[in-house]
């Protein structure tokens, strides 16, 4: 599973870069119609890309840091998808996805607060 989850936060990680040259050169900020959402997209892509990458690296994975890569993966695209669908205009009004997107990605956090917990109690059984 480490290939797969490396793999996807490859491809996350290109993706930020190439939305990011967008937003920059694209059309820029004088071109979008809400460049508050697209930034606000971007700057939470970002930190989550770096998370997926922590995440595929983990030497012994357990189901909740599993549940976390995907909770923060699927957040992450159901949130700032339809953030930067805003900001530039190919979806108008709020989306209901949205919010959903950010409990998803809170959700992945918290599985991530499970996983340390968990090995905190294994600590002489699980030895990572």
């Amino acid at each position: 599973m480490i290939g797969l989850y490396t793999s996807l936060a490859g491809l996350n990680g290109m993706a930020l870069v190439a939305l990011g040259a967008y937003g920059a050169h694209g059309s820029g900020a004088e071109g979008m119609p809400n460049p508050q959402f697209f930034d606000t997209a971007w700057q939470l892509h970002a930190v989550h890309s770096a998370v997926l990458v922590a995440l595929a690296m983990c030497r012994r994975p357990n189901v909740w840091l599993h549940g976390a890569f995907w909770l923060i993966l699927a957040g992450m695209l159901f949130f700032s998808a339809t953030l930067y669908g805003q900001g530039t205009g190919l979806l108008s009004g709020s989306s209901i996805i949205t919010p959903f997107g950010g409990v998803m990605m809170m959700a992945g956090w918290f599985a991530l607060v499970i996983a340390g917990a968990y090995r905190m109690g294994n600590r002489g059984r699980d030895r990572s």
